[in-house]
């Protein structure tokens, strides 16, 4: 995911100069579906065919690829495309706020997976682990 986002990263800011950020985000929001359906697939087919282990980390590996190339596009372009939205003055508090709101999406997610791990009465078996993934 990190070597995806590296990847992404630069060439996604020079096209963005080059034809607007407004169309590279875009392009970056059509791999969201990807991505999920991606992952959904990787962990299904995980579930399903649990000793085909090396096709199980591909799936996984490609949609984590996926899911780098799109935080490259999120944290480069689209956060310059919202700056540039932003008055001058104005701009420290809508970070802040942009900054908060995924502090709390951050801490409800594991909070989440806590939740869903205990009603599997904390169970880690691969149906337990796959409804928590999901």
């Amino acid at each position: 995911m990190g070597l995806a986002n590296l990847l992404v990263a630069l060439p996604a800011g020079l096209l963005a100069d080059r034809t607007g950020k407004a169309r590279v985000i875009f392009f970056g929001g059509c791999l969201v579906p990807l991505a999920i359906g991606l992952s959904v697939y990787a962990i299904m087919w995980a579930y399903e065919h649990p000793k085909a282990k090396a096709t199980a980390f591909g799936l996984f590996v490609a949609a984590l690829s996926l899911w780098g190339a799109v935080q490259a596009i999120n944290n480069g372009v689209a956060q310059a495309l919202y700056a540039d939205s932003v008055a001058a003055g104005e701009r420290s508090r809508y970070f802040q706020y942009s900054f908060s709101l995924n502090m709390i999406a951050g801490t409800l997610g594991p909070i989440i997976s806590v939740i869903l791990f205990l009603l599997h009465h904390n169970t880690w078996d691969p149906l337990a682990l796959r409804n928590v993934f999901l």
